[in-house]
Order: C-alpha cells, then sequence, then structure tokens
C-alpha cells in the first residue's frame, strides 16, 4: 500500500494506526515540504 493523493503526501495508517509510513511516502512527503517551502520564501522574500 503506498499513500498519495493530488492534495498531498498522505498515509493509510489503519483503524489503530497500525502502520507506519513507507520509505516511498516519506520521500514524497519531504519532497512536498520542500516545494511549499521554496514557493513560501519566493512569495514573501524580503
Amino acid at each position: 500500500i503506498v499513500g498519495g493523493s493530488p492534495y498531498g503526501a498522505t498515509t493509510v495508517a489503519g483503524g489503530q494506526g497500525q502502520r507506519q509510513p513507507s520509505a516511498i511516502e516519506l520521500e514524497g512527503a519531504r519532497h512536498q515540504g520542500q516545494l511549499i517551502a521554496t514557493t513560501a520564501n519566493k512569495l514573501f522574500a524580503r
């Protein structure tokens, strides 16, 4: 199982949270975070 959606990084953890994010899911989340940080810096740089 690999999480992810057009709206951003996700993880399907199960009802009790028994599943941890996979390496692929973590990589996607890090990439998304980097893109958001880069965009925010460009928009709000002084």
